[in-house]
């Protein structure tokens, strides 16, 4: 199983849309966390994810601004189980942690910023 993530600084532009295709097609991965798209989902046609062969997840909830993480997988992980979309963490338990048994695990994401002035507003 490959994760990754990007922390794209937006997507907005057809360059970082480039680049993430191609850091995608390179590595193939699995579940992928996106960081600060500063766009909402709806403005990247649900092709360009269909040809990764990636499905929207889910995304952080932070009241009225933007969310600022994606998660994406392919088809077959969809059958996770999403215990916290917080501002700052995603809390999954993929289903395949239940098949072998062990339903206390968990894949947590955080997203933070280094500037300590920002940190409520993330």
């Amino acid at each position: 199983m490959i994760i990754l993530s990007w922390n794209a600084r937006g997507l907005d532009n057809e360059q970082s849309r480039n680049n993430l295709y191609n850091f995608c097609r390179s590595y193939r991965p699995d579940w992928f966390a996106i960081y600060e798209p500063k766009v909402l989902l709806s403005s990247i046609p649900p092709q360009f994810w269909d040809s990764l062969n990636l499905s929207f997840f889910t995304e952080n909830k932070r009241q009225n601004l933007r969310p600022n993480i994606w998660i994406l997988c392919k088809q077959q992980y969809v059958t996770i189980k999403l215990i916290s979309p917080l501002i700052r963490l995603l809390s999954l338990t993929p289903g395949w942690i239940h098949a072998i048994g062990n339903s206390d695990s968990f894949m947590p994401g955080t997203h933070t910023s280094p500037d300590v002035n920002s940190g409520s507003t993330l």
